[in-house]
């Protein structure tokens, strides 16, 4: 049988090899045999262009769809990244078990609803992943952790919970708490309950460069964050929908009333490296605690954060609203990409904001800028070159 995708009968040739069943890539021409295609049960994909005659393996059960994280990558640097457009022939692999897709910058849709022996869900920093089917209607999940995607919420959120009650892992984006309790009384009701009644171990995260990881928060956590959040723009008199002035002075609102955390920053400074080398009693409390100042609940509640938590604050602020917001690593005076900033949809145009910068000036003039404008003044990473459609620069990849 002919794989007419050549990167895909490369990568099944690489996992023969592999497995043993084949010994080079020596007079390969393209073709398999039944046989060899049906012990095909796992496939990594880096760096492809097409999904094309993926389901022409009957047995597969696990399939990672990979990209290198172009976020923390310069602009000046070449990487892997996946240029699939049409996820849809996923939706044919009925027997999958476990599906993982990372840094795609193209995956828009997915669609679950035939895969009914779906175990493990991974799908992160995936940004514009907005429509997510069928993830309701799977019975059999053990892992799911969606992270940093474009989602803002899923179908029929009440059977989701039910059919997840033994998920050991359920990580929803933060960002998608406004979507799917935020203004619904019925579904904080009934996810209160099944807490209540430990039938749900629904959780919330936010992507933190600190440690490359995630800040879990608790249900109850973000919906304290959620009810201050509303207040703060009850305060700041913000209409729905928002104004792009009403979006200035929640950037102004950030900019001046976050205290930045030098006490936390000094005291992570000191004491992480120690707590990393050894066998520190409660080290992930530690872990958890240099974590905190990069995150919108530090923001929030706290009030008091590094870069990265006066952006996630926004972030999710604008996402209360229902306006798209992304964070983006930059660089201020070097290539490397240490500074976090975001960009954010409104009007159909991306406009990218540096809330914490502007605490330096005391002026608002870090607000709403092109994309031509900003890398004018930061250096980007690649991610911000491939999804503003920069072709030069896509020459790199």
């Amino acid at each position: 049988m002919t794989i007419n995708n050549n990167e895909l009968a490369l990568a099944i040739l690489s996992e023969l090899i592999r497995l043993n069943i084949r010994s080079s890539f020596f007079g390969f021409n393209g073709t398999f045999t039944p046989q060899e295609l049906n012990s095909i049960t796992k496939m990594t994909l880096k760096g492809v262009s097409s999904l094309e005659d993926i389901d022409k393996l009957p047995n597969l059960t696990e399939l990672n769809i990979y990209s290198d994280d172009s976020s923390n990558i310069p602009h000046t640097e070449p990487a892997e990244i996946n240029t699939i457009y049409d996820f849809s022939i996923i939706s044919a692999l009925k027997k999958l078990q476990v599906l993982r897709i990372y840094n795609d910058s193209f995956l828009t849709t997915l669609d679950l609803s035939n895969m009914s022996e779906l175990r493990i869900l991974y799908l992160m920093n995936n940004t514009f992943l907005s429509t997510l089917k069928g993830l309701s209607e799977l019975t059999n999940l053990e892992e799911v952790v969606l992270l940093n995607n474009g989602l803002a919420s899923i179908d029929n959120i009440k059977k989701y919970i039910e059919h997840t009650k033994d998920t050991a892992i359920n990580i929803f984006d933060l960002t998608m708490f406004p979507g799917l309790f935020g203004e619904n009384s019925k579904n904080r009701h009934y996810i209160e309950e099944k807490l209540a009644m430990e039938m749900s171990n629904l959780t919330f995260a936010e992507k933190v460069s600190f440690d490359d990881g995630m800040y879990i928060l608790d249900y109850y956590k973000v919906k304290n964050m959620y009810q201050r959040v509303k207040q703060i723009l009850r305060n700041l008199r913000v209409t729905m929908p928002p104004s792009f002035e009403d979006l200035k002075r929640i950037h102004t609102y950030i900019a001046f009333s976050i205290k930045y955390d030098y006490d936390g920053l000094e005291y992570r400074d000191r004491n992480y490296e120690a707590t990393l080398i050894k066998n520190v009693k409660g080290k992930d409390y530690f872990m958890n605690r240099f974590k905190l100042m990069n995150t919108s609940y530090a923001a929030i509640v706290n009030r008091k954060a590094v870069c990265e938590g006066y952006v996630n604050m926004m972030i999710f602020m604008l996402n209360t609203l229902g306006i798209v917001a992304k964070q983006v690593k930059a660089g201020v005076d070097s290539l490397q990409l240490d500074h976090a900033v975001l960009k954010f949809k409104y009007d159909n145009e991306w406009y990218y904001a540096d809330p914490e910068k502007e605490r330096l000036t005391k002026e608002i003039d870090l607000f709403a800028f092109s994309f031509e404008e900003f890398s004018k003044k930061y250096h980007l990473p690649l991610k911000e070159y491939i999804e503003n459609n920069k072709p030069k620069e896509m020459e790199l990849i």
